[in-house]
């Protein structure tokens, strides 16, 4: 397991300008919330694709965060994201919200996903 590929948190546009990682994983991100009843889409362009799927994920967190917290939770546990990693990241994306800096982790994690199952086929 020494040999997995690194992924840094900060710079997860390395990752997303290659068109089939990125619709791996807004496939990744649009299966997870559906699993909750949450819509969630994805244009395909990979060109802005990180900008795009931080937005989207900011805007949904955000309905949820004011109208069922409950269901966030679940959605981030089924993704696999501590409450501790949440925010860890927030000095090292000083100009984001709170839920811009979630949405980047759920990228990451979900970004993570795709790379260690591409690596592991």
């Amino acid at each position: 397991m020494n040999n997995l590929p690194k992924i840094d948190p900060n710079n997860l546009e390395q990752h997303l300008n290659k068109a089939e990682l990125v619709q791996k994983t807004a496939e990744q991100i649009t299966k997870d919330f559906a699993l909750f009843g949450v819509d969630f889409s994805f244009s395909g362009e990979t060109l802005d694709a990180y900008p795009e799927l931080l937005h989207s994920l900011a805007e949904k967190i955000s309905v949820l965060m004011e109208t069922d917290d409950n269901r966030l939770s679940s959605i981030l546990y089924q993704i696999d994201i501590k409450e501790s990693e949440l925010f860890a990241p927030r000095h090292e994306l000083p100009n984001h919200s709170p839920i811009e800096v979630m949405a980047h982790q759920i990228i990451f994690r979900e970004l993570k996903k795709v790379i260690y199952r591409q690596y592991f086929k």
